[in-house]
């Protein structure tokens, strides 16, 4: 039996009587025992194709690790490829194309009319990458202080996040208040 194994000696591909070729991986001769339970490599190679991924290759032996998690690209599930922060954003893209982001961020705002104050028509935060679709945008809004509670209307643009933030106290119109905005933003980046 010939075997491919990576970096850390796990089994990848196994073949009976030809060279297999994966990239610039080394195609070995196998010179090891057969595993326990097995009366031969072929029945160990029949039984245990499609779960590779828990044999590795230990003084050169085939071992089973136990503990051994399969690939995504064998479960189906997702996983994130790719996180980071830019700007006030914190993102994560997955293999799927959803992608999300939160922050926050702190505005000086003027009331635009007793009680209101309009956080949207203009650009909070661009997001860390462009939203192939309108994404879905929650947003919180938060003021301490005396008499003051949030409603607030959120909207994600392609690129931006947006939102409209309300109070219900009778503050006059023209008072200036830091409104801290915390958001949460999921989309499709693909």
């Amino acid at each position: 039996m010939r075997y491919i194994a990576d970096s850390d000696g796990y089994v990848k591909e196994v073949s009976f009587g030809a060279d297999i070729v994966c990239g610039d991986a080394t195609c070995t001769l196998y010179e090891g025992e057969v595993p326990t339970g097995y009366t031969s490599l072929e029945a160990w190679a029949l039984e245990e194709m499609e779960k590779l991924y828990r044999w590795k290759i230990v003084d050169g032996n085939l071992t089973l690790d136990g503990e051994a998690v399969a690939p995504t690209e064998l479960t189906g599930a997702d996983y994130v490829i790719a996180t980071g922060i830019k700007g006030i954003w914190t993102y994560r893209k997955w293999a799927s194309g959803i992608a999300e982001c939160w922050g926050s961020c702190t505005q000086k705002q003027s009331a635009y009319a007793a009680g209101l104050w309009v956080i949207g028509n203009k650009e909070i935060s661009a997001y860390p990458f462009t939203f192939t679709d309108v994404p879905c945008a929650i947003g919180t809004v938060r003021y301490v202080g005396t008499g003051l509670g949030y409603y607030s209307y959120d909207y994600g643009y392609l690129d931006y996040f947006s939102g409209i933030v309300g109070t219900v106290s009778s503050i006059p119109a023209g008072t200036s208040l830091d409104i801290s905005v915390f958001a949460h933003v999921t989309g499709r980046w693909k």
